[in-house]
């Protein structure tokens, strides 16, 4: 929920730079380029954080859909 969170302060003022709530993120953050630099290092985390979901044994891709006997 917090990487999801962080991916929508920053994307949604670098998407409607043009609204003024969006330029007080984006000085809030430090500017355009930290702010692409925050957007841009969540994504990755968050892929990250959803292939070690998909893969680990307990994870979704990783459960067995036979039951043993």
């Amino acid at each position: 929920i917090a990487l999801f969170t962080v991916l929508s302060v920053t994307g949604l003022p670098l998407k409607f730079f043009e609204a003024t709530a969006s330029q007080w993120v984006v000085d809030a953050l430090g500017g355009v380029d930290r702010a692409r630099w925050f957007h841009r290092a969540a994504g990755i985390a968050f892929a990250i954080l959803i292939l070690v979901l998909l893969v680990r044994p307990e994870g979704l891709l990783g459960r067995s859909t036979v039951e043993k006997v």
